[in-house]
């Protein structure tokens, strides 16, 4: 799905763009040296890029003699909001970055859960300990 560059004065794509000072640094790289015209990625005849040459033409070879194989673009979008997912971005922020229209679209069908979220399973193991103590201070408490 292509994206179109609006004609804008100065840095306004920021505004719509939250992302991370060195992504900064790259994109604007890019803009200054490609200079797109219509489409932030242009293939070489101006329109966008095509997604199967990508495939064909990096993916591909990249993976090859991997134990790993490419299964599509909605598969990597799964994972990337599940690696975000785990390294504890919000789930908002995932709905934007993947730009869903409602934040239930991200958490029900791209976040793949595998039964253990990293965040609720801290929560558990620190009201296992809690717990644990005050069993234990209970049964010195019963002692004396």
């Amino acid at each position: 799905m292509a994206k179109e560059c609006r004609r804008a004065q100065g840095k306004t794509w920021q505004r719509h763009c939250a992302c991370d000072p060195w992504l900064e640094k790259i994109l604007d790289s890019y803009l200054r040296n490609v200079r797109p015209k219509k489409y932030l990625f242009e293939g070489l005849r101006g329109g966008p890029i095509d997604l199967e040459n990508i495939i064909d033409s990096v993916i591909t070879p990249a993976l090859a003699g991997q134990p790993v194989r490419w299964h599509g673009w909605h598969s990597f979008r799964r994972g990337l909001a599940t690696n975000l997912h785990q390294l504890g971005v919000a789930d908002i922020v995932i709905q934007a970055i993947l730009r869903h229209s409602d934040v239930a679209v991200t958490r029900e069908s791209y976040i793949m859960r595998d039964g253990v979220d990293p965040r609720v399973w801290r929560q558990c193991e620190l009201w296992k300990r809690n717990y644990a103590t005050r069993m234990q201070l209970r049964k010195l408490n019963d002692k004396t």
